[in-house]
């Protein structure tokens, strides 16, 4: 190894160490973990979140989360949740690291204060069967405005695409459809994908006319327009 090539690596936490040390007020009021979808519990969790929302670590669970939900917010967060799972079971492997999630709802916190949440989150592990196992999560906490209006949707963003689903179209989908769909917006032709596919160009081509009745789409472009949240 050149030790000099590779200083500014081994050194750069002396240089951090000359930063001036703020007031814990103006740090960050964000929450992160990492939350395993199989035994629901936190493989970490940001040492913040006594700051910012009064617990030890070691109180905070998924419980303690979903237990302080809002009474008038809870039924929205469960539907929310319901939703993000049924569209990551249609998805393949490599396609949950495209996705990202995000809705907002209130949380009351240990003293008994209630405060804005946004949350989000994203795949961090896929198991071998291509279920979401890992993810991590943020959220983004705030003192609640006092002429809060509920925002009462969740926004799922393609982040290949740049854009947001539209679930009311997509979720009518099967994943050989979704596939399908992702790879014409890429490009390909019917017979590219057919070879992509190992399958015959008369199957694809019944896929695509499968996915446009079920989009009620006149057509491809047509229906790009229509799994955008505009």
């Amino acid at each position: 190894m050149n030790e000099q090539l590779w200083s500014f690596w081994f050194n750069h936490k002396d240089d951090q160490s000359k930063r001036l040390t703020v007031n814990s007020d103006n740090r960050t009021s964000n929450v992160y973990f990492v939350f395993d979808v199989f035994t629901n519990k936190f493989d970490f969790l940001s040492d913040n979140v006594l700051n910012v929302l009064g617990y030890e670590k070691k109180e905070f669970t998924i419980n303690t989360l979903i237990n302080n939900i809002a009474p008038e917010d809870e039924a929205f967060v469960a539907n929310c949740e319901k939703l993000c799972i049924e569209f990551q079971n249609t998805l393949f492997y490599e396609e949950h690291y495209k996705y990202s999630y995000r809705y907002s709802y209130r949380l009351i916190n240990k003293n008994k204060i209630k405060l804005l949440i946004h949350q989000s989150y994203e795949a961090l592990e896929v198991n071998p069967q291509g279920y979401l196992s890992k993810s991590i999560v943020k959220l983004y906490v705030s003192e609640l405005p006092s002429m809060y209006a509920p925002d009462r949707e969740v926004k799922i963003f393609d982040h290949s695409l740049g854009i947001n689903v539209n679930l009311n179209h997509i979720k009518k989908l099967s994943k050989r459809e979704r596939e399908i769909v992702n790879l014409v917006h890429q490009g390909y032709t019917s017979f590219e994908i057919a070879e992509k596919l190992f399958v015959s160009k008369m199957t694809i081509d019944t896929h695509r006319r499968n996915i446009l009745h079920k989009t009620n789409s006149s057509n491809f472009l047509d229906l790009m327009q229509k799994i955008k949240n505009l």
